[in-house]
């Protein structure tokens, strides 16, 4: 079964849909650059 929940950052200011698959959680590239507020090339 996969779960997705969305994360949030205070102010909202960040959004990241996240997909849970056990207990591996899946982002995409572009996900995780903006998660942590980095460029892909990072």
């Amino acid at each position: 079964m996969q779960d997705i929940f969305i994360y949030k950052s205070k102010g909202n200011q960040i959004e990241v849909q996240v997909q849970f698959d056990g207990d591996t959680a899946w982002l995409s590239q572009g996900q995780l650059s903006e998660l942590f507020q980095q460029t892909k090339q990072n």
